[in-house]
Order: C-alpha cells, then structure tokens, then sequence
C-alpha cells in the first residue's frame, strides 16, 4: 500500500533529483576525489522511504551499479557515469510514479465497478418490478424474483432460454397464434441486429397469463445496453392490474356520470318542451288547434322517430290521423276500433319484433309496403274514455322503456288538452243549443241579432227576421201526447236547418216557436223564403211511432231591418205582433209586419 502523501510525489521527484544532479556539477568542477562522486546520489534512497519502499530496492541497485560500473571504468570517466546513474535514478523514479498512478487508478476504477455491481444487483434482485436480461444471443441470462412471482417461472426455468420463447409461453391462450410467435422472434432479432426497439415492445401496457393461468395487466419497457460483444437487451415488466382495474372502474364510473348527465340534459330539454307544449295547448281554443301545436313540437321531442296521432271521431266510430311527424309511415290514416291493440288492451301495446303475431291490423298495409319498423301504440284515455291513440315507429337503436314513458306523458298532456277542449265545447254548446232540438237556443239568437244588426247598419246592408209558431201545438200535445209533440219539434227544427242558407240562423225561440236570423236579405227575399218553409212544412209527413200524425201547419211573421227597427228589440216586437196577427187571422199564413 501507498504511505501517507503530503506533497504530489512526481513533483517531489523532479525537484530532488534536479538538485542532486546540480550537486554533482559542482562537485566536478571542484575536482573532489572520484570516488565521492556519487555521494550526491545516495539521498536519493531517502525518497523510496518517504514515498513507497517498493521502490527501495530497485533504486539501491541501480546505484550499487552505478559505483561498480564507475571502479571498472577509467577515471575520467567516473563523474559521466555518476550523472548518468542519476539521470536514470530519475528516469526510474518517474517510470514508477506513472506505474504506480495507472495501477492505482485501475484499482479504484475496479473497486467503483465492483459498488455497481453491488448496487446494480441489490437494485435487481429487490426491485417491485420484473427485470430480465437477454444476451447477445437472444437467451435469458438475469431473471429476477419478482420477474418468478409475476409469471411463476423461477430462474432455472428462464436463463438460458430464448427470450421469444419465455414470452410467448406468457401470452394469453386466446390470442397465441403462429403469426405472434414469428412476430416475437423477429423482433427479438431485429434489436439485436440494429440496436433499435420496435414499436410492439415498447413501452405499453400488454396482459400476460402466469402458469397458474391468472391474467395480468403489465406496463412494460424494453431498453438496450451496447456491449464489446454486441447488444444486451432488458425489459421491464410492472403489474398494474389493480391499477388497471381501478382505472377501468373510474372510466366506468365516468362514463356513467357522463350518462347520467347526458340522461339529466335530455329530461330537463323533455321537461321543458313538455311545458311549453301544454301551454300552447291549453291556450287552444278548439281541438283542431291542438294538431299544429302537437305537431310542432313531436319533432322536437321524438326527433328520431316517426308516428301519427289519432283522435275519434264520434260521428262515424273511427279513429282518424290528425297530426304526423317524422318520415313516412307504415299506418293506415283511419281505422276502426277494433284494428288496434291498444284500444283493445286499454294499455300501451309494443311490437320490437316483425315476427309478433299481435301486430296491429291498421300496420297490415303499410308493412307489406314499406318494410316493419318496431312500433308502440299508446292510449289517450281521459276518465275511462279512450279519445285518440299515439302511434311510434322507432328504430332498434332506441330504449323502448324510455320512448314509452315519453309517450305515454305525451299522450296524457295532449288527452287532457284536447278533452278540456272537448267539455269546453260542449258547454259551449250546451250554453247556446237547445238540447231537444239542437238548434240555437234564444240567448245565442239574441247576441246573434244584435251581432249582425250592428253589422248591417255599418254596412247599409237589409237583415230579414222570421217567427214562426207551430199551430195548435197545445191540442196536438193532447192529443199524441208530449213525446209525440217533442218529436214534433225535433222534426220541424230539422227541416228549417235543411231549408235555410248557411248563413242563416235559425233558433228555438221558446216552446214551440222559432226565430230565423236572415243576413243581407231584403224585405220581400225574407218574405219569399218564410212562404217557402210553409209550403215545405204543408209536405211533411210525420209518424209516431208509426201512426201518422197528420199534416202540420204554422203562423209566420216577416219583419226587417230597416223598415220595422233598428234595434233586436224593436224587430223582436214588431215580428212578434206579426205573428200575433197571422194567428188572430186564421193561422197557417205568412202576415208581414206593419211599418
């Protein structure tokens, strides 16, 4: 081993030996005895002992030399030869400090490298990942033990083998193919040709299968490492699967809030459409108005379907289509009761598959002819009565339970709308028909006259007005009974609604009494007409229940605007005194009103 240095030792060297060898040049010119020549040099046997005895002794013989060489040699030789030993003292001396520097730098580079190797294999052995090496050959050479828990082969298993092998044996059993294995092996060989990685190897997750069959999710990473013999590949493998299953689980979660968001977007834009659809609907002021509201909005609230709303009608007993929407449609535009499932059942009906021996009969057509489209029909039905059906044809893409609930609150928004729409018409009716003979009652006839008699005197136009009165109505009650009258007034207030303009009015003045509301029409036009009906009336034939009733006269009296009044009440007075006057004169006649 080295002694302890105070002083660089090659410096230490130069500066003493340069010294001694001056000595000796002063030492020659004096011409001191030749024997004391290498006096000078013999202190260079103190450095060996200062700076490393292994020196000592080559250096005493070189000196021993040196004085052997100088008694053998002639005299005036002597002072040359001792400079000479010193000058190769010196050269001996550095020789020794570079081979002792090179030495001593190769020991401390062995010892770092045998640190990292300690490191390097502390690091290898007890690291949580799996490292395994592969050597210029392609085989196995380091496996580590967590490399043995994560696939269940141990070392002895692995080193030596080639590395496509070891990797293939760990691929899943449903994805191990020839083409894999070939794919393995190439790049295997092509890292250790080129020196490069390719892309399959990279860093990226992959999942392998241990020997006892587990599944694994592995983050792997492949890094090359370029020896004197070749190029030295290492590849790590991470378990990550129970990140992996957690990061599965949260993009599970994710994408359930996202649908969950998405769901809570679409019902709040449902809700919103649905409000403001039944605020239109309740501002209709007839069902008719309903369609186009209905209309409007189905697009927006079944974007991705097509169907058709039915309505009954109860004149006819059918169900007729009075709104649409969306492409063409494999239904009929009216149908009976009887060819709906629905209407049927009382509750919604789904057909999803073409095969259903339940599809509905109005669908018969349109399936022949335009291909089946899964389908739902819904109920309109308000307190037990069934006014309409919904009909939806959608695609297999859609969720059948979600469009059903849609539709079925669809269907009871547009059932209330068009049911209060209904019961208001019909209280409005109520309020102006008489209920025995359906025609206008008196109040409506009173706004009516007042209506168009502001309008004819804005105008400059004629309005003509005819009561009539059936004749000895209170003994023909008597006589058939109150039935019998009451389907005498049911059949005269038929024939005056047959027999007058559209936009005439006749209305039940009271009892057996009638007015007719003539616009426009003149004096004598309105003269013309009143003895038209009684001519008409003298015609009719009436039987109850199959007894013949016999013939049926009445009292007429004309009156008109401007002649005979400018107000509903001065006309009603005159008309009426006209009347007055047509049955004081003997009945069954038209009198016209005095001026």
């Amino acid at each position: 081993m080295t002694g302890r240095r105070i002083l660089n030792p090659l410096t230490v060297v130069i500066s003493f030996t340069t010294l001694l060898c001056v000595v000796q040049v002063l030492v020659m010119l004096v011409k001191v005895p030749t024997d004391l020549y290498f006096l000078p040099t013999i202190p260079l046997l103190l450095i060996p002992l200062y700076y490393d005895r292994r020196f000592y002794i080559p250096l005493l013989l070189l000196l021993v030399l040196g004085v052997i060489w100088a008694n053998l040699s002639p005299a005036g030789l002597r002072p040359e030869i001792a400079v000479s030993v010193s000058i190769a003292a010196f050269c001996m001396l550095v020789i020794m400090e570079i081979t002792h520097s090179v030495a001593q730098k190769l020991e401390d580079d062995e010892a770092r490298s045998r640190e990292n190797e300690r490191k390097y294999r502390r690091f290898f052995e007890n690291s949580e990942d799996g490292f395994f090496m592969v050597n210029e050959n392609g085989q196995i050479c380091e496996w580590n033990s967590s490399m043995e828990q994560l696939t269940g082969l141990n070392r002895a298993s692995a080193n030596g083998k080639p590395a496509w092998e070891i990797l293939y044996r760990l691929v899943p059993e449903d994805r191990k193919s020839r083409a894999l294995y070939d794919a393995l092996k190439s790049n295997f060989q092509e890292m250790l040709q080129k020196g490069q990685v390719p892309s399959p190897l990279q860093t990226g997750e992959q999942q392998i299968q241990s020997l006892d069959g587990t599944l694994r999710t592995i983050r792997q990473n492949t890094f090359l490492i370029e020896s004197e013999r070749g190029w030295l590949i290492g590849l790590g493998m991470r378990d990550v699967t129970d990140t992996h299953a957690e990061d599965v689980e949260l993009r599970k979660t994710n994408d359930l809030l996202t649908e969950a968001v998405k769901e809570m977007e679409r019902r709040n834009k449902e809700a919103g459409l649905l409000n403001e659809m039944g605020d239109l609907l309740q501002s209709c002021l007839a069902v008719s108005d309903t369609y186009a509201v209905f209309g409007q909005f189905a697009e927006q609230i079944f974007p991705d379907q097509s169907g058709i709303l039915y309505l009954l009608d109860n004149d006819h007993n059918l169900y007729e289509s009075v709104a649409s929407w969306g492409g063409p449609l494999a239904s009929d535009t009216t149908f009976a009761p009887d060819a709906c499932w629905t209407l049927r059942r009382g509750r919604v009906h789904i057909v999803t598959d073409p095969g259903n021996r339940l599809v509905c009969p109005h669908l018969r057509q349109g399936k022949q002819n335009q291909g089946f489209a899964p389908y739902l029909c819904v109920p309109m039905t308000v307190q037990g009565e069934t006014l309409g059906v919904l009909h939806i044809q959608t695609n297999e893409q859609t969720s059948i339970e979600q469009l059903e609930q849609l539709a079925v609150t669809v269907a009871v928004r547009v059932g209330l709308a068009v049911a209060n729409l209904k019961l208001r018409e019909t209280l409005r009716v109520q309020s102006i028909r008489d209920p025995l003979t359906g025609m206008f009652n008196r109040r409506y006839m009173e706004e009516t006259l007042e209506r168009e008699l502001h309008r004819a005197a804005r105008h400059q136009l004629p309005l003509g007005v005819i009561m009539l009165d059936i004749d000895h109505f209170k003994q023909f009650n008597d006589t058939y009974g109150h039935e019998a009258g009451d389907g005498l007034l049911r059949e005269l207030a038929t024939f005056l609604q047959a027999n007058v303009r559209s936009e005439d009015v006749p209305c039940r003045y009271g009892g057996e009494e009638f007015i007719i509301i003539l616009p426009e029409a003149s004096l004598e036009d309105t003269c013309r007409r009143a003895e038209q009906l009684q001519e008409g009336i003298h015609h009719l034939k009436l039987q109850y229940p199959e007894m013949p009733l016999g013939m049926v006269t009445v009292s007429q009296g004309v009156a008109g605007f401007p002649d005979h009044g400018a107000s509903a009440g001065q006309l009603l007075r005159t008309v009426d005194a006209a009347l007055y006057r047509a049955k004081r004169s003997g009945r069954d006649r038209v009198i016209v009103a005095e001026k």
